[in-house]
């Protein structure tokens, strides 16, 4: 798990997003490569991604709080039930 993941707290209750980069060839119990969540109020759900070879992930997905949180900042102006999200994540991928 990433010490610094967008929201360092957990269990505000809902849904929470979850993003891990797995090494399938990595040895047995070593495979995870990077791990990260988005939690907040309400729900935050990751519906897709994708990992591109320099190592950023691209998650979308949506959020129901009107607290999202981006990093040493957060989104706090919710307009609807719930709002869309992208993000983009960086790892450095195995053997770089």
């Amino acid at each position: 798990m990433t010490f610094d993941a967008p929201n360092p707290g957990s269990d505000f209750g809902g849904v929470d997003g979850f993003v891990a980069v797995i090494n399938p060839s990595a040895a047995l119990g070593k495979g995870l490569a990077f791990a990260t969540y988005y939690t907040s109020a309400g729900n935050q759900i990751v519906y897709a991604l994708d990992v591109d070879a320099k190592g950023k992930v691209y998650v979308t997905g949506v959020a129901t709080a009107n607290v999202f949180p981006a990093g040493s900042a957060q989104h706090t102006s919710g307009l609807g039930n719930a709002d869309a999200f992208f993000d983009v994540l960086s790892f450095a991928p195995p053997g770089s």
